[in-house]
């Protein structure tokens, strides 16, 4: 079976990943709106690390090093799920709350604006911050937690009955060929965020001091 097909296949399931993603989002920009300097509290160490791996990058003298702390970083949390869904019975849960977790990350994000940050957001900057890496790294997210939920539940489904392990063996076989052409996506996705996004973003935020005088 082609990569094509392997892909219509499990196409339910990137969705199912999606929808938790959105779902996730949804959850934290109401929790933003909701009781933000409790979410502010509870957040500060998520926000600590995410700052230093942000700093990591900047300091980078390489367009290759900032990419390569990027890709370790997203690599590592892909095959973390993949890995997870190999658990029995519940190894789904791990992708499962990954989408739900990341999706109300970015709510956060945009639900606090300066809040979260501490300096005025400017929405431009922050879809230069986001978009030009993101519609890469996304979709390589979201195709590696669906296929992680595949494996960890469809052989689980009532349709596998009688054929339980070779279903699982066949679904483990297609998320090893899904979770390299992932790997691939990351490593573009890395390189694109470590070095165009990153010039973007500075660039704006020249424009913007320069604006403000």
């Amino acid at each position: 079976m082609g990569l094509p097909a392997i892909l219509w296949g499990g196409r339910r399931w990137v969705l199912s990943s999606i929808c938790l993603f959105v779902v996730g989002a949804l959850m934290g920009w109401a929790a933003s709106q909701a009781d933000p300097e409790l979410l502010l509290d509870q957040l500060a160490p998520i926000v600590e690390r995410i700052g230093g791996l942000g700093q990591q990058v900047t300091r980078a003298e390489s367009p290759g090093e900032r990419a390569w702390i990027i890709y370790r970083n997203n690599a590592q949390a892909v095959s973390v799920m993949m890995l997870a869904a190999l658990v029995p019975v519940v190894g789904w849960l791990l992708p499962a709350m990954g989408m739900l977790g990341n999706g109300a990350l970015l709510g956060v994000v945009f639900g606090l604006g300066s809040r979260l940050t501490g300096r005025a957001v400017d929405p431009m900057q922050l879809f230069m911050g986001i978009a030009p890496h993101g519609v890469i790294e996304l979709p390589a997210i979201w195709l590696g937690a669906g296929w992680a939920l595949r494996l960890g539940l469809r052989w689980l489904a009532p349709s596998a009955i009688g054929a339980r392990w070779e279903t699982w063996q066949q679904c483990a076989k297609e998320a090893m060929i899904v979770l390299a052409l992932v790997m691939v996506l990351l490593g573009l996705a890395a390189f694109i965020e470590g070095n165009v996004t990153l010039a973007l973003v500075r660039s704006g935020a020249h424009a913007i001091l320069l604006r403000s005088f």
